[in-house]
């Protein structure tokens, strides 16, 4: 087994649940799958420790999910190997779990309790819709997906898009607003934003033309495009994570590959072609001195959410209040961020069109999967850098016809 298949098996020995088809977030041992220390059902549904369910272990299980079938859409693209089907499915089949669990038409959730299969914490947010709907458009457009589950597509992206065109006024702060109806926190979708967040709009309504092939759907696309991409001009990768220039480039893609003017499309080739050299460089870069450091630094150990100590206190929103745990962001866990990073940073080099990947970025995608001490690590960071190598297959395999 090579190391990237190692990476991958990994994830779906430990962080994959058989039972929601979802993909959680860290191990706090190695003798229990990602689910065990959950919240229970009552504290989830009371939104504990905060409505996003942040720093629980299931928080991002429809990010995790989104890139995982992206990747195996990616690694069809390159091989034809129609086994990978049976991945796909269920993957989708969790994706699609998070996109019906709410009564609230559009809403993603995004995770849901293994334990009653209905529990979840009703703040989603603007990233977790990103990495739905890039992955559902690109599963759409791939051999792998059947006509029921392009169908569940159709019907989920108009949903979404219908809840932009509901929520996203003045008089909610131009938010997609919580499962409960009321403004939480990152959902805001234009106004005073960042400038990698302003594209995410004109992307819903551009998935939801492309699959449903509405006009209307077209018009609300173009009404915020011209603006977005103005704003979206002055990023700068480098003052950002390596998650935000990749979802960024997700939205980048998708409106490239929907959109029909040439001009437009020219725009959005050119800010892609420069994230995606400012991208390579540093997966090669960052994945070759990772690969020089002890291996211990990696094998940071997460505890139980509810067993933390002190809980970062993010305000007050929506009537609850957000505490979180954090432990992703502490200091002392070297495993999570610089890890994901290379595989985020080789995606978004790879996702660019009319551009191949350096051979180096598959040398260090492999020899970092291969360096992560598998006994003695506790995050989803490797499914990243899987993802990546996999991407850049497709890549590869596109550029070379």
């Amino acid at each position: 087994m090579n190391a990237i298949d190692t990476a991958w098996k990994f994830i779906f020995d430990f962080f994959y649940c058989e039972k929601t088809e979802l993909i959680y977030d860290f191990l706090v041992d190695r003798k229990h799958p990602a689910t065990f220390g959950l919240p229970a059902p009552a504290q989830i549904q009371a939104q504990i420790p905060n409505p996003c369910g942040w720093g629980t272990g299931m928080e991002d299980s429809v990010l995790n999910g989104g890139s995982a079938l992206d990747a195996v859409v990616a690694e069809f693209a390159a091989t034809g190997n129609k086994e990978l089907k049976e991945t796909a499915d269920h993957l989708f089949a969790g994706l699609m779990r998070c996109a019906r669990v709410s009564k609230e038409p559009g809403f993603i959730a995004r995770s849901v309790s293994p334990e009653d299969e209905k529990s979840y914490y009703f703040n989603s947010s603007r990233d977790q819709y990103t990495h739905w709907v890039y992955a559902a458009v690109r599963f759409y457009d791939c051999a792998l997906s059947d006509e029921k589950q392009k169908q569940d597509i159709r019907c989920v992206l108009r949903l979404i898009a219908e809840k932009c065109e509901r929520d996203v006024r003045e008089e909610n702060g131009y938010n997609m607003l919580r499962a409960d109806g009321r403004i939480g926190i990152i959902g805001q979708m234009c106004g005073d934003i960042g400038a990698h967040e302003h594209l995410r709009l004109p992307m819903f309504y551009a998935a939801a033309w492309h699959v449903t092939k509405q006009e209307h759907w077209k018009e609300m696309c173009y009404r915020y495009l011209s603006e977005a991409i103005e704003k979206t001009l002055p990023f700068a990768p480098e003052n950002h994570r390596g998650y935000v220039t990749l979802q960024l480039q997700y939205s980048l893609r998708l409106l490239y590959d929907v959109i029909e003017d040439c001009s437009v499309k020219t725009q959005l080739l050119q800010l892609m072609t420069r994230f995606a050299d400012y991208a390579e460089p540093l997966a090669i870069r960052n994945g070759g001195q990772l690969c020089t450091r002890d291996k211990e630094e990696f094998c940071f150990r997460y505890r139980p959410w509810n067993q933390c100590g002190e809980m970062r206190y993010m305000g007050e929103y929506g009537g609850y209040p957000y505490y979180n745990p954090a432990q992703s962001e502490w200091k002392e866990n070297k495993a999570f961020y610089p890890l994901r990073e290379v595989g985020e940073a080789a995606s978004v080099a790879a996702i660019c069109p009319h551009r191949a990947v350096n051979e180096q970025v598959f040398l260090i995608l492999q020899r970092l999967a291969g360096y992560i001490d598998y006994e003695n690590h506790y995050t989803y960071a490797p499914l990243l850098i899987a993802c990546g190598y996999k991407l850049c297959l497709e890549n590869k395999a596109v550029n070379s016809k």
